[in-house]
């Protein structure tokens, strides 16, 4: 009893071949961040990951999240910058998913 709700029940696992994606998915982050203290909080929600902004921390120890908000923009920024190289030069597809399609405004 760590303190996190079910998302799905077992009988509910059960009486499905593949359980819910999404229910599966809730419930291991859930306990990542239980054990390991990073959370991901949601600053905006857009029609496009692009219009969408998060931001990841330790949100019960940082104290200083504008240095946070301000290495993740960098780092953020530095991986576009390094994927527009890629698909300029031919080499992988640019178009793939990944911290690349992460946007984080303040």
């Amino acid at each position: 009893a760590v303190g996190i709700s079910r998302v799905i029940d077992p009988n509910q696992m059960s009486l499905c071949t593949v359980p819910d994606k999404l229910s599966v998915l809730t419930y291991l982050y859930q306990l990542r961040t239980h054990f390991q203290g990073h959370e991901l909080e949601v600053q905006q929600i857009g029609k496009t990951a692009d219009e969408s902004s998060y931001m990841i921390g330790r949100f019960n120890t940082d104290t200083d999240t504008d240095i946070t908000v301000q290495l993740f923009r960098e780092e953020i920024n530095h991986l576009r910058t390094k994927n527009k190289g890629r698909s300029t030069t031919g080499v992988g597809s640019g178009g793939g998913g990944g911290a690349g399609d992460i946007k984080n405004e303040t």
